[in-house]
């Protein structure tokens, strides 16, 4: 089974969006570490946003592929509030920059571990180093893919190399959409092989771990505001969420087809 069947879900974009509170989403996780030779094999986590929503609702291969993950979880604010506008109040958020610490600390529960994929050498560097203050113990590698315009990361090898090594229990993509669900998809296989239980896609999660690009203060991301401050800190996401949060907005509330119960 790849899929989460125990959520209430809803379609977006055609896209399958779990409504899992993030105490039961953790508790699920948890069951899934700590269960080393349980089904499924590799459990995927998708963090979606209306960007991710947008890029599927073009193309139907990505669809089925975000389709395929066992946890489809809101993260970001706009797709909150399309779900709460069409009925769903008490959808809550599952933030990947916040996630991270969760499976982070399952994973030194578990004395198992982590692995972070993305960014670059010196950001992955202080990303390991503070998870690893974080949770005294913790076993955190990391490999930091070339910048590569492929779908594939050009050190492919050494990537599953690492793997094979390391055993991780969780694996932290961090490519940045659609290419780390992209990866994750093509290599769904051989992570089961190597015993990783999940791989999760998330985004800029390396970035922020590094201290190199900081988070909004707590009331901003309280009050849905996030997105605000990374906008006026990184001014060229600006020209890619023009031409995509205006679509989904339109789309949520004038096509009736766009969110759906199916």
């Amino acid at each position: 089974m790849d899929r989460n069947e125990n959520a209430t879900c809803r379609h977006v974009a055609g896209v399958r969006v779990d409504l899992i509170s993030k105490n039961s989403l953790i508790e699920e996780l948890a069951s899934i570490i700590r269960n080393s030779c349980g089904e499924p094999a590799l459990s995927v986590i998708h963090t979606l946003n209306p960007e991710i929503c947008m890029s599927a609702w073009r193309h139907t291969e990505y669809q089925k592929t975000l389709n395929a993950g066992a946890f489809n979880v809101v993260d970001g604010v706009g797709l909150q509030l399309a779900l709460r506008r069409s009925g769903h109040q008490r959808v809550q958020r599952n933030c990947g920059s916040d996630l991270i610490y969760d499976l982070a600390a399952l994973c030194h529960e578990a004395s198992r571990t982590l692995m972070l994929l993305g960014g670059t050498p010196s950001r992955l560097h202080k990303a390991c180093i503070h998870l690893q203050q974080r949770f005294p113990g913790l076993r955190v590698v990391g490999n930091a893919p070339p910048f590569s315009l492929s779908s594939l990361p050009l050190n492919q090898n050494e990537i599953e190399q690492l793997i094979v090594a390391e055993q991780p229990a969780v694996l932290a993509v961090c490519l940045g959409a659609p290419k780390q669900e992209i990866w994750i998809q093509r290599n769904k296989v051989f992570l089961a092989s190597q015993g990783v239980r999940i791989a999760a896609g998330l985004g800029g999660t390396i970035d922020f771990l590094s201290g190199d690009i900081p988070r909004a203060p707590v009331f901003m991301r309280k009050i849905g505001l996030e997105w605000l401050y990374r906008l006026c800190k990184e001014p060229k996401r600006w020209k890619r969420q023009v031409s995509t949060l205006p679509n989904f907005l339109m789309l949520a509330i004038f096509n009736r087809n766009f969110i759906s119960h199916e």
